[in-house]
């Protein structure tokens, strides 16, 4: 590790320490590589210079970008959802589903996707031809998983979290399809029906997990909300389960970044703005800024609109307002956060 002045600062030099705002926030982690965006940025932070690593110790950073799926994680994903998808079939149908068994071998399958680095890179690429439904159950299964690890809870727990992640919207087996896949916005009377899945999923689990088990327990609880404003049973976040509440963050970003029948998927920045906001009131704060914190990165790198007309990337985003992040155009850095009169659009 050397002291290096930013004049002196080339492309491919890899940052040995992280760099922070004076509030505290983080910047740029440690391992970032120098490209020229990034160079703009140590500049236009005031900064003269910066600590990066020996050429003969520079390890290779962790990308932004999605690569090509690994096809360990392809073959464990698409096995997760086979299984959820005939689970799931074989309940709407009325068969014995031996559900302690599909927990078993679906969280294993959720685990060994969520220790594969940089998960987040790719995550939002794995789409099989399978329903929504049985896909997002193995994408919250990986989320919750995350969850858990950034949390630090017991590495014991983390497998308990997996099950109740990946089997949390069973309940929807027993909802109407017709219901379940309807293009359109659903009335008054289907959504009751939707928000049933809920007490479905825990009273299918119950018989096999036991009915105060964390899997039953997160099918219940997982649409409660922190003020009391959710179904079935308006806990508050005292009355309900962390895994619960982890559940629903995974659940809500996973939903609003992926295309459904009746809505097209949202911006990750606009997404992590809603659920930043959505900390203060519904969501569990620290699990939400936790999450936050974490999936932040992968918003880098995005090409957005913005409202003057002009398209960029996304090179750094602020982890209090990820909707105003900054973006280059060209050689030119525009800070959100400091240009009012510039929002951005949606993704290019």
């Amino acid at each position: 590790m050397r002291r290096m002045s930013l004049s002196g600062l080339v492309t491919g030099k890899v940052l040995a320490h992280s760099i922070y705002a004076p509030s505290g926030e983080l910047l740029l982690p440690k391992g970032t590589k120098v490209n020229e965006r990034i160079r703009l940025l140590l500049s236009k932070w005031g900064l003269s210079e910066v600590y990066v690593e020996e050429e003969e110790s520079q390890e290779q950073p962790r990308t932004i970008k999605a690569g090509p799926i690994p096809a360990t994680v392809n073959r464990a994903y698409r096995q997760a959802v086979d299984k959820i998808r005939q689970a799931m079939e074989g309940l709407r149908r009325g068969d014995c589903v031996p559900l302690m068994e599909l927990g078993r071998s679906c969280s294993q399958l959720v685990m060994k996707i969520a220790s594969e680095p940089d998960v987040l890179s790719y995550l939002h690429l794995l789409n099989y031809w399978d329903d929504y439904t049985f896909q997002h159950s193995v994408k919250v299964g990986v989320l919750a998983t995350l969850l858990a690890q950034w949390l630090k809870m017991p590495p014991s727990e983390h497998l308990q979290v997996a099950t109740a992640g990946v089997l949390h919207d069973l309940g929807k087996a027993l909802v109407p399809l017709e219901i379940l896949n309807k293009p359109g916005r659903l009335t008054t009377e289907e959504l009751a029906v939707v928000r049933t899945h809920c007490l479905a999923g825990h009273s299918l689990l119950s018989p096999d997990f036991g009915s105060d088990s964390i899997p039953s327990r997160a099918a219940l609880e997982h649409h409660e909300r922190m003020d009391g404003s959710g179904y079935p049973q308006r806990l508050r976040a005292q009355d309900t389960l962390l895994t619960s509440r982890i559940v629903a963050v995974a659940d809500v970003y996973d939903a609003m970044t992926s295309d459904r029948v009746y809505q097209p998927r949202q911006p990750g920045y606009a997404v992590l703005a809603q659920l930043q906001e959505s900390s203060f009131s519904v969501l569990d704060p620290r699990v939400t800024q936790t999450f936050v914190e974490h999936v932040v990165q992968r918003v880098h790198g995005q090409t957005v609109r913005l409202s003057n007309g002009l398209v960029g990337q996304v090179v750094f985003v602020h982890e209090r307002d990820p909707q105003r992040p900054i973006v280059a155009v060209g050689k030119r850095l525009i800070d959100l956060s400091r240009q009012s009169a510039i929002h951005l659009v949606g993704e290019a």
